[in-house]
């Protein structure tokens, strides 16, 4: 299992950030994503923990490219993306 942390800014209530913690969590590798969202900086961070196949066939390779993706769709800006452990 790795973490990531991606930070983000944007507009958005700090309910939202849930919703799109369970968008993050549905990509494939995804194992749990947890948010956090402080209004009065706009900016907010989601905590990534992926799973790690032992079995080269059946990886699910992680991409940090469908997470700013859904970012993107939800009208945030991608900040800094970091690998944890």
């Amino acid at each position: 299992e790795h973490q990531y942390s991606y930070s983000f800014s944007g507009e958005m209530d700090s309910i939202f950030v849930e919703d799109l913690s369970l968008q993050i969590s549905k990509i494939e590798g995804v194992k749990e994503a947890k948010g956090r969202y402080k209004v009065e900086k706009g900016a907010g961070e989601i905590f990534i923990y992926t799973i790690e196949s032992k079995n080269e066939h059946n990886q699910t390779p992680f991409s940090p490219t469908k997470v700013k993706e859904i970012f993107i769709k939800n009208r945030l800006t991608p900040l800094d993306f970091r690998k944890l452990n």
